[in-house]
């Protein structure tokens, strides 16, 4: 199982970093988050697999966040990028 998901992993790499940009653009932190984790890590292609599964298990476990403020979080995300 954990085969197939580094699979599906690799083979979906840009669709999901597109689609943790656009959550993250969105307002949602903890794809920021991921995709900030994803994008410093300097580590060889099996151990970024072992990453990106790991932080995905702990960010499912994670609820979403939909609360008060939610909606600016996506211009703080932007500001940290000037």
């Amino acid at each position: 199982m954990c085969e197939a998901a580094g699979k599906a992993v690799t083979e979906n790499s840009e669709k999901i970093s597109q689609l943790l940009l656009d959550r993250t653009l969105e307002g949602d932190l903890a794809s920021a988050e991921f995709l900030l984790v994803l994008a410093n890590l300097g580590l060889e292609q099996g151990k970024v697999e072992q990453e990106v599964q790991s932080l995905a298990r702990q960010l499912e476990a994670e609820p979403e966040w939909s609360g008060e403020g939610a909606e600016g979080a996506g211009e703080l995300v932007g500001r940290n990028r000037e």
